[in-house]
């Protein structure tokens, strides 16, 4: 009994936390292409 619990437990921290990491991720791959981007647009404004 207490190990079904235990496993409901983790499932709905799963369900829980992996939404917000995707979230999380999605966040930070798109803040380091646009950094990256950034940085091209500076290094061709600085050398052009």
């Amino acid at each position: 009994m207490n190990n079904v619990y235990s496993l409901h437990i983790k499932v709905v921290f799963t369900e829980l936390t992996y939404p917000l990491m995707m979230k999380l991720w999605v966040i930070m791959h798109l803040a380091i292409q646009f950094n990256l981007l950034n940085l091209v647009v500076n290094v061709l404004f600085f050398y052009g």
